[in-house]
């Protein structure tokens, strides 16, 4: 009879833990609730991953799952996502994917993205918040990251529990900046994080693999990245980018007739698409006033309304990595204006690419203040618009590439720029290459000084 008993509670307890092998969440769009606490039993087998941290593991591993959360929600609005939590069977050949020592994890999240949305922009996003011991990445001193009062996008049907969620996170989570957060890219294009080694959550976008590949390999130097601005308004010449054999990026006006179709065409030919948002220019030399275009940023516009438009510019475009101005002249002259559009950046993931379209433009250094990563036009490719001339700046953009180890060139879609694009000889063997890749590259190199700094000042610190 004792045999048979214990047979029974034998049995129980596996389909007990059969049954309870895994969580899966259903499809959410960005700004969900926040997630429910962690299950302790999973995260307790994480506990001695913790080392010398002051925070147990699973304390660690539900901050975790809220910044990561939040910053989906911020990042990809426009997107549906379902969360799994996996158990370590289910991932045991991981080590064939990465170092031979990789630790199975009990209670790994995986979580799956679909809809439109810029893979790189939570790469990003996710960068800043576990930058280690500094509030660069955030407007917000002492938080976590973006909270969802600061993300306008949020859906408003989810903002109150946004609000407590993404609150908690902030003051719960500052030790996830304690450097001991790792995040990258693998060959096949997902995105992990790793809390002291092991990992704790894994992000996959079907369908995407081939084009966010290559996000795992170092920046190859020299690189140099190309973007052919005013795109939108004409199909035949997004067809012409598309068909060029290396990498270019389209800058589509938000409200041109066919942004949407050249916004889908790239994504068909893993092209990464900016935002060219129009802003305010100086008077002429003749006193007329160029006109940037539907919905233009101004100077002189109260803070509310530049970032309402400047919202409704972005999401017309969800598949965009990042911004750059459309002239901007004057507003990008102005150091207020500029932070009103940086401080909404902030958190996102976006990157902001300055054309320098005057030598007093701020929009990169504002940009810089609040952390976002950006960069700064370094050639125009058709200022004179004749094929020889265009040639002629191609050359120059690669030898700025080959002195720095990296440069972006802004042209047209002019026929001339066409012509020149297809027929340059690249004679400096620079490595033409996607501008997420740079960005990446960008991104990695911040997060590495914002660390070496944070160490540095603590070196400095006095001992009490």
């Amino acid at each position: 009879m004792a045999l048979g008993g214990s047979l029974w509670l034998l049995g129980c307890l596996a389909l007990a833990l059969w049954l309870g092998r895994g969580e899966e969440a259903p499809f959410r769009t960005g700004g969900s609730d926040a997630p429910a606490q962690a299950e302790y039993g999973h995260a307790r087998a994480l506990e001695s991953a913790a080392g010398d941290s002051s925070q147990p593991f699973h304390t660690r591993l539900t901050a975790l799952d809220m910044a990561v959360e939040e910053a989906m929600s911020a990042a990809l609005p426009k997107a549906h996502w379902r969360r799994e939590i996996l158990p370590a069977a289910s991932h045991a050949g991981d080590r064939a994917n990465g170092p031979e020592n990789l630790p199975e994890i009990s209670g790994m999240r995986a979580y799956t993205i679909t809809g439109p949305c810029a893979p790189l922009r939570l790469g990003l996003a996710l960068l800043g918040r576990f930058a280690a011991h500094t509030d660069v990445f955030s407007p917000h001193a002492g938080g976590a990251g973006l909270t969802a009062q600061a993300a306008p996008h949020a859906d408003a049907a989810s903002s109150g529990t946004e609000k407590a969620g993404a609150g908690r996170a902030a003051s719960d989570a500052s030790f996830l900046r304690d450097g001991n957060i790792r995040l990258c890219w693998t060959s096949d294009g997902q995105l992990e994080i790793r809390d002291h080694g092991r990992l704790t959550h894994r992000i996959l976008f079907p369908g995407r693999e081939g084009e966010l590949a290559g996000l795992d390999i170092p920046l190859p130097r020299p690189a140099l990245a190309l973007v052919i601005d005013d795109m939108g308004q004409s199909l035949e010449a997004a067809g012409a980018l598309a068909a060029l054999p290396y990498a270019v990026t389209p800058a589509i006006w938000p409200h041109a007739p066919h942004a949407t179709s050249t916004a889908e065409l790239a994504a068909q030919r893993r092209m990464d698409v900016l935002v060219h948002v129009p802003m305010e220019a100086l008077p002429r030399k003749d006193g007329t006033i160029p006109n940037p275009g539907q919905g233009a940023l101004k100077v002189g516009m109260e803070p509310h309304r530049i970032q309402a438009i400047l919202e409704a510019n972005l999401a017309s475009l969800p598949t965009a990595v990042g911004l750059n101005n459309h002239m901007g002249s004057a507003f990008t002259g102005d150091a207020a204006a500029c932070r009103i559009v940086c401080a909404r950046l902030a958190g996102t993931g976006f990157f902001l690419l300055d054309s320098l379209t005057t030598p007093g433009s701020l929009l990169a250094q504002q940009a810089r203040a609040l952390g976002l990563v950006s960069a700064s036009r370094d050639v125009f490719l058709d200022t004179y618009r004749q094929t020889p001339a265009i040639l002629k700046a191609l050359d120059q953009a690669a030898v700025r590439a080959r002195i720095r180890g990296y440069a972006i060139a802004i042209g047209h879609p002019y026929a001339e720029t066409l012509s020149a694009l297809r027929a340059w000889q690249n004679s400096e063997g620079v490595a033409l290459v996607p501008l997420r890749r740079l960005i990446w590259n960008m991104a990695l190199e911040q997060a590495e000084t914002a660390t070496n700094t944070a160490a540095d000042s603590a070196l400095q610190m006095p001992v009490r």
